[in-house]
């Protein structure tokens, strides 16, 4: 009895191939070379780059708990909701950065928010001096 081994019946035809009982079968190639040209092509220092400011804005935003403060909540809630067309649900409370980061909303979102960080942080600065 002759073995059946997948490679004597792989071709030029795709992987297609019938094995002993005469089903039709066909190989999935897998290429498991991880120094493939996509990999290597991927720019990693683009990614960060496209962090873009909006992301290091709520960044500083939470950091410095500016998203916690009253009058930032307030605007958030009622200026930028009205400007942009939306309601959050729990009113009144932190803003989470999830809430922030919108970035199709694109460059007058991140003018928006760095305005009203640069009123808070103005107030801040003077209460403190």
């Amino acid at each position: 009895m002759a073995t059946d081994k997948k490679s004597q019946h792989v071709g030029n035809h795709g992987g297609r191939y019938t094995d002993m009982d005469g089903m039709s079968k066909q190989f999935t190639y897998i290429d498991h070379d991880r120094n493939t040209t996509r990999l290597t092509s991927w720019d990693y220092s683009k990614k960060k780059s496209e962090e873009s400011g909006l992301q290091k804005l709520i960044d500083k935003i939470c950091r410095e708990q500016v998203n916690e403060t009253p009058e930032f909540i307030l605007a958030f809630d009622t200026e930028m909701a009205e400007k942009y067309k939306f309601e959050r649900f729990k009113k009144g409370s932190i803003v989470l950065p999830i809430q922030l980061d919108k970035p199709q909303e694109g460059e007058e979102w991140f003018n928006d928010l760095k305005r009203y960080y640069g009123k808070i942080q103005k107030r801040a600065n003077k209460k403190n001096n």
